[in-house]
């Protein structure tokens, strides 16, 4: 749920944003978070179950077959 959440307000405004110094970002996030929390809203999954379900083995898959390559170019050299 925090992958969502950073994912989210990241998109919505911390890429619009430049911050200088750690204490800037903090401020930033505390002060954003608190404006959207004047006006809260449930987290609605936008995916049903199978499409994550779906998106994890293609990722599983992914991975695999990365690890597959990287061994047998390993081994070629």
């Amino acid at each position: 749920m925090i992958e969502c959440f950073f994912s989210i307000h990241g998109r919505r405004g911390l890429s619009q944003s430049f911050r200088t110094s750690k204490r800037q970002l903090k401020e930033f996030l505390l002060n954003y978070v608190a404006h959207n929390n004047k006006n809260p809203k449930p987290f609605v999954w936008t995916k049903g179950p199978e499409k994550l379900q779906r998106i994890i083995a293609a990722s599983k898959e992914y991975q695999a077959a990365a690890v597959a390559a990287n061994f047998r170019l390993r081994n070629i050299s």
